[in-house]
Formats: structure tokens, C-alpha cells, sequence
């Protein structure tokens, strides 16, 4: 699996594979949320008062109710939104802020932001939201604090605040492991039809792609040798690469799995885009494994970049998140996105219909459940022998326990835009995935990581690869003088509901993701399917072209 993952307990604690002079208990199933944690660990004491905990405020939105159906999928997308119109109001954050300073915390706040950060010592912390911070250790050795109870919103902030995350840190992110192998840029090229594009003349030039990643600043150096290493290998220009980090956004520490994870996915991201459209602008936002740093760095990230495309691979569990006030906290960057009509795909996951684990029941990732992002499941590809597109089959492995991750959200309603889907359920929930793409990590890309060539795939290869081709098509739209992709699911259920007219998507109907079948139309395991690049940008001007807004 490749897509990053908020481990929760799920990846907590060291596993012993092989043989073992005693049998561990087992604690099944594994806890998901800090709550059912802090039931079966052990607790240690409190939280030395002096140490530092990071703190985000989710804020209120001056016109709440209008972003509310812009950010759920219930509104037409527009290009002339404003953030000046959703923006939490400056007076009442200023007035919050101030009131969290007087009780001794740092703050930081951007005008527009959905987010605000407050960080200082455990005991200032402790007072001033009326908790207690505890620490911790699993059954299977994972250390971590959490507050013994609830935050209280103290009254100065209650008139803009409406979510506090950062009182524990259960929650880490993680990458997996890489196989090694795969296919040339060319082979997915030809596959996805994406050659017609590159031979008029597109290239990405224009766009920007974003991405959040888990790499540590000093590792960078490692990560441009070996974007040149691809550059040269398959004939491509230099990457145009930018790295923002700053200290408030707590990057992973050097030399730590998560760094060297993150180092990988950020090559794989980074080469699938380029090999796509060599001539766009690429930025790495560098963010931390918890969700308070995440927060923080992808505020920036879509306050910087307005305009851009996202590419996500950082995703979780939706049942990690402990509460309705915590799923605000971590929405705000996607919410301000929604305001700006950007364009965001995110990895629906790499452990199929089970994102929770399979001790657990189906469930679907965060942030692909998210209604203003584009979820993107994986498939296994079958070339044909001459170049070309054969078939694909929804990713799906029971040995490996991996496949790509689908299914039924348990947080958000059903968005207009997937009313009258081929296919569909019957659901009134938001389905996953919208889209798919190559992630079989058996048919996966080869990829230059630590100087050496390697075989990967997972829904994090998929979600580059659509932000690939939406810097093609965006630049080709706008040579046409017409508006960018912005979000793109109302475009992409318009065409599916037209697929006789256009052609525009390969339906996977073979295959599952460890529950659900691939079928005819939209499915839980590919969803709409994937795409023939070449025909979805004939089809997007056609949709923008007929009014779609």
C-alpha cells in the first residue's frame, strides 16, 4: 500500500513476524479513535507541564451556510467566488485570538484562513480548555496523550470557534513499504490516450501542481537527485520543483520512517506528474504526522495557491476522527479550497473497502470521502501487447490485504452531483471513489527512490496521475479562452452521464476492492472508472462549453 495513512492504533506498536517464545494477548479489534485507546492502554501520568502542545481552531464562516453547500457538493461551482465572502469574520477571530493570547498561548492566523493555530505549555493548555492531558501506552507498546475529557470552548471564542484538534496525538501518518519494478511513463501515456494531448503542443506549462508531504526538509538534496535521476532516464525536462517549510508546521524528523516514507511518496508524486506535464510548476508543502501540522501546512498550501491543482496522498480512516468539532478543525483548508473552486484529488487508500482495518467494518478514507475533493481508487492494468489500452480490473488482493479504497461515507450526505449515478447505490451517503487510476502495485510505475529504480503503485500513484492530466487539460482550455477545471466532480458525473456521447471513461466491471464488485457505471471499487484522457478533454470543453459552471 502507498497512500498515506493516519495510523491510529491500527499502525501503532511493533509487529513480530515469524516465530515467538510467548503469544502476545490480543486485543481485537484493534482500537480506531483515541477513545476506545485510552480504554485499553495503560495510563503513565499527566503530560509534563511544560511541554509544548500544538493546537488548531477551526473558525466559523461569515457566510456558514452557503459554504456549507459549496463545501458538501449541493451548489454549481462557479470561477468568480471570493474568499472575502466565506472567510471567518476578522473582527470576532482577532477578538478570540486575543483572548487565547492573554491566557498565555502563541497564535497565528491568516485573513481568509478557516483555521487558526494556538500552541504553548501543557498546563496553559490544560487551564484554559478545562482538560487534563494524560499519557498513554497501547498493549502493543504505542505511546501517545489524550485528554481525559472534552474541551470546553471558553466563552470569548465561542461567537467564531467551533472545533479544537491538537489535545492528543493519537492520530500519526505513515507510509508503507515499496516493491520493486514497473512500467515506463510512455506505457501509461499510450494506456490512458494522454499522447494525443502531448502531441499538440501541451505540456502543463502554466499550472501549478500542490502536494502535502511527509518528507523532512534535510532530505530534499536526496529528493532532487534522484528527480534528475528520472528527468534523465526518460528524456524529460528538469523538474521545475519549489519546497516550502516552515518550523509551525512541525516536518517529520530526518532519518525516521516517516521521513523515509515520505521521501518516496513525495518522488512517486512528483515523477508520475512530470511524466505527464513536464512544463508545470510543482510545490511540496511540508507538513507534520499529526493532524494539527497538517492542518497548518495545507492552509497555506491553498492560501498560496489558488489556481492550483492538488494532489493528496495523505489520507485516514473517517472514523479516526473522534469528534463532529476535531472533523471541522481538519475540513478548514478544504474549505477555504471549496471556496476558491480548486481542484483537489486525494487517495481513496490502499487497504480497499477496510481502511480501518479488517477487524473493523467497511470504511472509506479522509480526505477522499470529503465532497469538494475528488476521490481516486486504484486498478490493476492489463497493456496491450502493441501499446495501447487492453483492460483493467478494480485492485483488489486478498493475500496482501490491499485494494483500492471504496465504499460509503459515514460523515457526509450524498452530494447533488451524485444524484442519478449510473450504478449507484441507493445510499443517501457520499459514495467513494469518484474516479480511478493505476494502482496495482503489481503493474505499479517505476519510480526513482534513493537512487535506485522501484517498483510502486497504490491510490497515491493514482491521484498524481489525475493531476497530471488536469494540467493538460487545463492549459488546453485555456488556449481555447475557457475557464479551468476548478472542482471537478460536477464535470466528471455530467460526462459519465453521457459516456454514449463522449467515451470519455473506461468502466471497470471486473474485479473488487476486498467487498465491493465492479460493475456497470459507477461502482464502489473504480467508480466512474478511468480515463481516456484525449476524449475527457473534448468532453470537458464540451461541458463548460454547454454552461457548466
Amino acid at each position: 500500500m502507498l497512500a498515506l495513512v493516519l495510523a491510529a492504533a491500527i499502525a501503532g506498536g511493533a509487529v513480530l513476524r515469524g516465530g515467538a517464545a510467548a503469544r502476545p494477548p490480543k486485543v481485537s479489534p484493534e482500537p480506531v479513535t483515541v477513545d476506545q485507546a485510552r480504554v485499553v492502554s495503560r495510563r503513565l501520568g499527566i503530560v509534563p507541564p511544560g511541554r509544548e502542545i500544538h493546537l488548531a481552531l477551526a473558525l466559523r464562516s461569515r457566510n456558514e451556510s452557503a459554504l456549507d453547500r459549496l463545501f458538501l457538493g449541493d451548489a454549481e461551482t462557479s470561477s468568480g467566488r471570493s474568499v472575502a465572502t466565506f472567510g471567518p469574520d476578522p473582527r470576532l477571530v482577532r477578538a478570540a485570538l486575543g483572548a487565547v493570547r492573554r491566557a498565555g498561548l502563541r497564535t497565528a492566523w491568516s485573513a481568509g484562513d478557516a483555521a487558526a493555530s494556538a500552541e504553548g505549555p501543557a498546563r496553559l493548555v490544560e487551564d484554559f480548555f478545562k482538560v487534563q492531558l494524560v499519557r498513554y501506552v497501547t498493549p502493543g507498546g504505542r505511546r501517545f496523550y489524550a485528554a481525559t475529557g472534552r474541551a470546553a470552548i471558553p466563552a470569548p471564542l465561542r461567537a467564531v470557534v467551533v472545533g479544537v484538534a491538537g489535545l492528543d496525538d493519537w492520530a500519526q501518518a505513515r507510509p508503507a513499504a515499496i516493491p520493486a519494478g514497473g512500467v515506463a511513463p510512455a506505457d501509461v501515456l499510450s494506456f490512458y490516450n494522454v499522447l494525443p494531448l502531448q502531441a499538440r503542443g501541451l505540456d502543463g506549462s502554466g499550472e501549478t501542481v500542490v502536494f502535502p508531504e511527509l518528507n523532512s526538509p534535510v532530505d530534499v538534496p536526496r529528493l532532487r537527485r534522484d528527480l534528475a535521476a528520472y528527468a534523465e532516464k526518460y528524456h524529460l525536462p528538469p523538474f521545475d520543483l519549489t519546497v516550502r517549510s516552515r518550523l509551525l508546521w512541525k516536518p517529520v524528523l530526518p532519518g525516521t520512517n516517516a521521513a523515509e516514507g515520505g521521501l518516496a511518496e513525495a518522488a512517486l508524486d512528483l515523477e508520475i506528474v512530470h511524466s505527464l506535464a513536464p512544463g508545470a510548476k510543482l510545490v511540496i508543502y511540508e507538513e507534520g504526522s499529526n493532524l494539527v501540522s497538517g492542518v497548518l501546512a495545507e492552509q497555506a498550501m491553498v492560501r498560496e495557491n489558488p489556481s492550483a491543482i492538488i494532489s493528496d496522498s495523505i489520507g485516514f480512516c473517517e472514523s479516526v476522527i473522534p469528534t463532529d468539532a476535531v472533523r471541522r478543525v481538519i475540513e478548514s483548508p478544504w474549505r477555504r479550497q471549496a471556496a476558491q473552486n480548486m481542484t483537489h484529488y486525494a487517495a481513496s487508500g490502499d487497504s480497499g473497502a477496510y481502511t480501518c482495518g479488517q477487524d473493523h467494518p467497511p470504511a472509506v478514507d479522509f480526505t477522499a470521502a470529503v465532497p469538494a475533493i475528488t476521490g481516486v481508487g486504484g486498478t490493476s492494468v492489463l497493456l496491450a501487447a502493441k501499446g495501447g489500452y487492453y483492460r483493467e480490473l478494480a485492485w483488489g488482493n486478498a493475500l496482501t490485504r490491499s485494494g483500492g479504497g471504496g465504499g460509503i461515507s459515514r460523515f457526509y450526505a450524498r452530494p447533488a452531483y451524485q444524484d442519478q449515478v449510473p450504478g449507484a447505490p441507493a445510499s443517501k451517503r457520499r459514495l467513494v471513489p469518484d474516479v480511478a487510476a493505476l494502482a496495482d502495485s503489481n503493474t505499479g510505475w517505476d519510480i526513482i527512490v534513493g537512487g535506485s529504480d522501484h517498483q510502486i503503485g497504490g491510490t497515491s500513484a493514482a491521484a498524481p496521475f489525475w493531476a497530471g492530466i488536469t494540467a493538460l487539460i487545463n492549459q488546453d482550455l485555456r488556449r481555447h479562452g475557457l475557464r479551468r477545471v476548478g472542482f471537478a466532480n460536477p464535470a466528471l458525473y455530467w460526462i459519465a452521464r453521457r459516456q454514449d456521447r463522449f467515451h470519455a471513461f473506461h468502466d471497470v466491471t471486473a474485479g473488487n476492492n476486498l467487498l465491493y464488485p465492479a460493475g456497470n457505471g459507477w461502482d464502489a471499487a473504480s467508480g466512474l472508472g478511468t480515463p481516456d484522457v484525449a476524449a475527457l478533454d473534448a468532453a470537458w470543453h464540451a461541458y463548460i462549453r454547454a454552461g457548466g459552471e
